[in-house]
């Protein structure tokens, strides 16, 4: 049996025995639905940072619908339509502001809690697997965690093929241990650059506005600055953690120039 209940899964404990790992809610994403809105850049994703909270994301879904996530830190505002309204509206563009306004007073908001789980070996529970986010978490920011959980389905399925009784829990123990290994590649070049993106464009400390500052700097220059790390949110065809690092340290050692030698 596979299991796939989401971030609320009830059986990742017990599946998962004595390596389950602890969840860590980064944040929550709560979100509305804009009627009409006009985003800054037409059938273009928009991400808005906002000083002193979380970022927000704006894609259109529909031909007349677009979908609002505002990132919110700590604890949800108890009244969280005038949290919207007073700290985070005045940032965003302002052909947004009527639409926004709409849909927080025609229906309530949405939320969602953004958590960091980290995957561990499946070998506890004979006969059950757990699949997508019940089993593996990262901050949705990057859109990465349906990427991860069908390749996880793919690469099981492959391994599936070659079993002859799947009753058999000395062959699934092998065909588990395979499956981990070969998971881990995508999973961990997808959730690092989930946390790490989270953390820059959240950046709510000194050393991370530095860092902040210095990625927009780095995109400025162009070229392989942006190519680059654009092609990281295309590491679901091909995951490659040594390029991830690469424009990471690049990112970060660039970053400590810019803070010396632009002020």
């Amino acid at each position: 049996m596979s299991l796939a209940d989401g971030c609320f899964s009830n059986f990742h404990s017990i599946v998962q025995g004595p390596s389950a790992c602890p969840s860590n809610m980064k944040s929550h994403f709560c979100g509305a639905i804009l009627k009409d809105a006009q985003l800054p850049i037409f059938q273009h994703s928009t991400v808005t940072l906002v000083c002193g909270h979380g970022p927000v994301l704006l894609y259109q879904i529909l031909e007349h619908n677009t979908h609002m996530l505002v990132d919110v830190k700590g604890p949800i505002p108890s009244d969280l339509k005038k949290h919207i309204i007073t700290e985070i509206l005045p940032s965003l563009p302002n052909q947004l502001h009527k639409p926004i306004h709409a849909a927080l007073f025609a229906d309530r908001v949405h939320c969602m809690p953004n958590s960091f789980l980290l995957p561990a070996p499946q070998m506890h529970k004979h006969g059950v697997i757990l699949l997508g986010d019940a089993w593996n978490m990262r901050h949705p920011l990057t859109g990465g965690g349906m990427t991860i959980a069908l390749s996880d389905v793919y690469i099981f399925s492959q391994h599936l093929d070659k079993v002859n009784d799947l009753l058999d829990w000395s062959q699934m123990k092998g065909v588990l241990d395979k499956w981990w290994w070969e998971c881990k590649g995508l999973a961990v070049t997808i959730n690092i650059l989930s946390i790490a993106l989270y953390d820059v464009f959240g950046a709510d400390g000194e050393c991370l506005t530095v860092f902040q500052d210095g990625c927009f700097k780095y995109f400025e220059r162009g070229g392989e600055s942006v190519c680059g790390p654009v092609s990281l949110l295309k590491l679901h065809l091909q995951p490659s953690t040594l390029l991830l690092a690469y424009h990471f340290f690049f990112v970060a050692f660039y970053s400590i120039w810019a803070l010396f030698a632009h002020p």
